[in-house]
């Protein structure tokens, strides 16, 4: 073991592996959605959070998005925190941007690296989301992603509803649509594209339909997952992908994760889980679980603070043994 100083701290850690697999986790963005609605968790609570999460050697962070506060008021501050990070120089630290004139926002916060955009495949939810038809969200994100890259970023994408159509419109995604629009967002410069399963609803049949046409026709080198945990199939649907050939995983601590456009949100797999169950399988992520399980302990008292039901995480519900009953602490 050695000692080395982690972000100006002291931190006792072995040496990190090189993983099998890039773990990004999007608590900060998505889990704050959810949790921090009301934008009352305190910076400094926030800080804390983000710091444990670059302590486990996180190789992708979303901070957070630069959006319209009046609609989503928990991104408000993305700039503070962006301002108080110290990232390893292998971790990317990454914004979500809808829009090009928010993009011009972001352009003026140091820290950022990583641009995410977003799309998705089923038109009805383009429209609720966003307001733009799915050709018109093409069309938008293109403009974000080309700025993007001609100003030296990073950018990825997601892909909502990748595997089924939300409630609205029930049914199986088709494979020729998500291809298309993969291959639209690879075209603009996005490095990798996340495809979402963004209520949670979707089977591990629906997950190794998608992956098989995809793979079989573009290969999955660029494509990751971003799965959500209605029914409990989250980890069983992000096995099933590891196993197609996927090697990218969004995640958040505690579960956390939703959308308001969303009928009964649920969160997305929980990072800690999600490492637990490749460590599990010798599968190497290069992430230090001590400091999720940190991070872990923190959301538990986010939601505590604002009055919220603790997160729906098992392995944090039993490593850190605590009260599921929603309660008011103090500020830390």
């Amino acid at each position: 073991m050695e000692s080395k100083t982690i972000n100006g701290s002291d931190a006792t850690s072995e040496p990190a592996l090189k993983p099998d697999v890039k773990i990004c986790d999007v608590t900060l963005r998505d889990g704050m959605q959810v949790l921090n609605r009301n934008a009352l968790i305190p910076l400094k609570m926030r800080l804390r959070l983000a710091e444990s999460l670059l302590r486990a050697r996180l190789p992708y962070i979303e901070v957070g998005s630069f959006v319209n506060p009046r609609m989503v008021s928990a991104m408000q501050d993305t700039p503070e925190l962006f301002a108080n990070l110290h990232p390893a120089s292998d971790q990317q630290l990454a914004a979500l941007v809808p829009k090009l004139k928010y993009y011009e926002q972001l352009k003026q916060t140091p820290g950022v690296d990583t641009v995410a955009l977003f799309i998705s495949a089923s038109e009805s939810y383009s429209i609720a989301n966003t307001r733009m038809t799915r050709s018109e969200a093409v069309k938008n994100a293109r403009e974000v992603a080309l700025a993007a890259k001609q100003d030296g970023y990073r950018v990825r994408a997601y892909l909502s509803y990748a595997f089924r159509e939300m409630i609205t419109s029930p049914g199986a995604m088709p494979s020729d649509t998500v291809e298309e629009l993969c291959e639209a967002l690879l075209e603009m410069g996005c490095e990798s594209v996340a495809l979402s399963d963004t209520d949670g609803r979707s089977t591990p049949q629906d997950v190794e339909r998608i992956l098989r046409h995809v793979g079989s026709t573009m290969g999955l080198d660029h494509m990751g997952v971003h799965l959500h945990d209605l029914h409990g199939l989250g980890l069983v649907n992000s096995l099933i992908a590891y196993q197609l050939g996927i090697r990218t995983f969004d995640c958040s601590i505690g579960g956390l994760g939703g959308n308001k456009i969303v009928e009964n949100s649920v969160g997305n797999v929980a990072t800690e889980e999600l490492v637990n169950m490749f460590r599990g399988m010798g599968v190497e992520t290069g992430i230090d679980f001590r400091y999720l399980l940190r991070a872990g302990r923190i959301v538990v008292d986010m939601a505590q603070y604002v009055g919220d039901p603790a997160p729906p995480s098992r392995i944090l519900a039993d490593r850190l043994n605590f009260n599921e009953s929603p309660q008011r602490v103090a500020m830390v």
